[in-house]
């Protein structure tokens, strides 16, 4: 199931991470234990949303728009125009991430690769320090999630261009898509999903008025899905990515 921030995937049953949640018994046989939920680092989205869920049960899919936005000195109010500033300054603009090799980082590659716009890369440690720099004026640019972007677009502190995916958000239904803005390849969601046998359960708890309603405050959008299509969309996601790596040139330390 995504839960659309839009950043969307699974939340993994797997091994190595903290922390967890304990998800009470199905009706039938399965789960016939309680089950672990393990998420990412204590207080990211991904951690924020299972705690929501994993109190009315879950799995399916959950998912975040990836927002790119500018400080509020740079001149261009839409998408074509920072492109054309960007490309003009030949390399001189910027965009901050988390850190290298993270979704902030490679949705910028995307974005030059598409756009053309030949940003420069300006890694930090972790999304906080990306965020102030970028409200700072530290950096031009940077790609968030609609969480992070949320409060300070509307206090004013960063400019939204567009919505890094192929429709609107709802939580921002006045930044454009970037098929609206004329670059229809360039398409990032942050997702989490969960990958466990409890897709019914899960998907009814996802599809509750109030959870869709909390989970949007949170600039998290439920999207769910079948077992098969989240499949194919994690397999679409890892060609799609694997391509972006090599032909930005990234190369790990």
């Amino acid at each position: 199931m995504i839960f659309r921030l839009r950043y969307s995937r699974w939340l993994c049953l797997l091994c190595g991470l903290v922390p967890a949640w304990v998800l009470a018994q199905a009706k039938d046989n399965y789960p016939n234990r309680p089950i672990r939920v393990i998420t990412g680092s204590p207080g990211s989205t991904s951690d924020l949303s299972a705690r929501f869920v994993a109190q009315k049960l879950t799995e399916r899919w959950g998912q975040q728009a990836v927002v790119f936005v500018v400080h509020p000195s740079i001149a261009a109010n839409n998408l074509k125009d920072f492109i054309a500033y960007s490309q003009a300054q030949g390399g001189k603009v910027n965009f901050a991430s988390p850190g290298a090799g993270t979704s902030g980082h490679l949705t910028g590659e995307l974005f030059n690769l598409v756009t053309k716009a030949r940003m420069t890369h300006i890694p930090y440690k972790g999304a906080g320090f990306a965020v102030t720099a970028n409200i700072a004026g530290e950096v031009h640019s940077s790609f968030l999630s609609t969480t992070a972007a949320q409060p300070h677009v509307k206090a004013g502190r960063l400019k939204p261009l567009v919505v890094v995916h192929k429709t609107r958000f709802s939580g921002t239904p006045e930044v454009p898509s970037s098929v609206e803005a004329g670059y229809p390849d360039l398409d990032s969601n942050a997702w989490f999903g969960l990958f466990a046998r409890l897709n019914k359960e899960v998907a009814d708890a996802l599809n509750t008025p109030q959870v869709k309603a909390t989970l949007l405050g949170q600039g998290v959008e439920v999207a769910p899905t079948s077992p098969e299509e989240f499949g194919a969309y994690v397999k679409a996601e890892a060609v799609k990515w694997a391509r972006v790596v090599k032909e930005s040139g990234y190369k790990t330390n």
